[in-house]
């Protein structure tokens, strides 16, 4: 494979403070050990203790930086996980076994600009592709 090539299902590793339990302080925290049983999304987001340290290595660029909706979708649906994993483990929703809301803990809290950021994100994704979508099917 080329050098920087990255398909769909690559790992990518939030900082190892990520994996160590909040409040433990460690001298120089370090990754958990990765193998090939554990080395899958489902088994990396079981690992996570601090999800709101997430944030930094996931997060979705800024609107202008997609010079399309193809790379928009891509984007949510292929590349960078958020075609509702982390949204549906971290994010802000309902439980359904209790009908009750929790607060989000993958994006950090009390920021304006990731709010923003996430907004637009989000926005593009339910209002344009979606429909897009639904428009290209018909």
């Amino acid at each position: 494979m080329p050098t920087g090539f990255r398909s769909g299902r690559d790992l990518i590793i939030p900082s190892p403070e990520a994996f160590c339990h909040p409040g433990v302080t460690a001298s120089s925290p370090e990754f958990p050990q990765f193998t090939a049983r554990n080395c899958s999304w489902s088994s990396t987001f079981e690992m996570v203790k601090q999800p709101r340290l997430l944030w930094a290595c996931w997060h979705p660029s800024n609107l202008g930086e997609y010079h399309s909706i193809e790379q928009i979708w891509t984007a949510w649906h292929e590349g960078t996980i958020f075609d509702g994993l982390i949204e549906h483990k971290w994010g802000g929703m309902k439980d359904h076994s209790t009908n009750k809301g929790h607060r989000q803990t993958w994006r950090p809290h009390n920021d304006n600009n990731v709010r923003r950021k996430w907004f637009q994100f989000m926005f593009c994704i339910t209002d344009q592709v979606r429909d897009r979508y639904r428009q290209s099917r018909i």
